[in-house]
């Protein structure tokens, strides 16, 4: 796999998560998942 390719996905499977986590979350938690999803990206 390509950087290109890499790029490319990482970049789906971010947006879907984006997605997905907005709206899981209230406001007010955002700041004791922040580190984690940090540490993930």
């Amino acid at each position: 796999m390509d950087n290109k390719q890499y790029n490319a996905l990482f970049s789906f499977i971010r947006n879907i998560a984006n997605d997905v986590l907005v709206h899981a979350f209230e406001k007010g938690d955002y700041k004791k998942i922040i580190l984690p999803f940090m540490v993930l990206r």
